[in-house]
């Protein structure tokens, strides 16, 4: 998201950011359940693009928070699947101080496994929650579920992504769905 503005005005911050008007993956697949492969794998490209330019950016930026509430799909210019990371709001420079921290920061059932563990964090990190995403897109369901309370549910997200695979794609895709063997082997 383009920065427009920034500043001190009567001793408030204010941040001027450009108006965007779409939806996110995740409002799309509880909408429409898993993607045709092509459109799939454009989006979480366009993804892969945006965090290409902040790991590659001078302070090497990790997102930690990848997931499709964080992916607006808007129409630009005539075309309908544009893509926008959103919320870099706990992103962290590897070149500035912050980049760990004392307890786990991300979204449970996207979350690497460096990170379930406070281990020390770099692209890759960001890549393992693009992976989930891209089976979420593809089969209309995220890599991992977990049922109970809160707590329960994070307890087992964080043993199912340090300890299990997820069931192969082309056992969890809808019937009939044409995808490569590329995406799915």
């Amino acid at each position: 998201v383009r920065i427009i503005d920034f500043g001190v005005d009567e001793g408030l911050r204010f941040l001027v950011m450009e108006y965007l008007e779409g939806e996110t993956l995740a409002t799309i697949l509880r909408e429409q359940g898993g993607l045709p492969w092509r459109r799939a794998v454009r989006i979480v490209g366009q993804v892969l693009k945006s965090l290409w330019e902040a790991h590659e950016h001078a302070r090497r930026i990790i997102h930690r928070d990848i997931k499709p509430q964080n992916i607006l799909v808007m129409d630009r210019l005539g075309d309908p699947d544009f893509v926008k990371v959103l919320d870099f709001g706990i992103a962290r420079s590897l070149e500035g101080t912050g980049a760990h921290t004392k307890n786990p920061v991300g979204t449970p059932r996207c979350m690497a496994p460096e990170q379930w563990c406070n281990k020390a964090i770099d692209a890759r990190t960001d890549l393992y929650s693009v992976g989930c995403v891209l089976y979420e897109a593809l089969s209309g369901q995220p890599p991992f579920r977990a049922q109970g309370s809160i707590s329960e549910q994070v307890v087992e997200l964080a043993r199912l992504h340090l300890r299990a695979a997820p069931k192969p794609l082309r056992e969890v895709l809808p019937t009939g769905t044409d995808v490569p063997e590329a995406l799915v082997g």
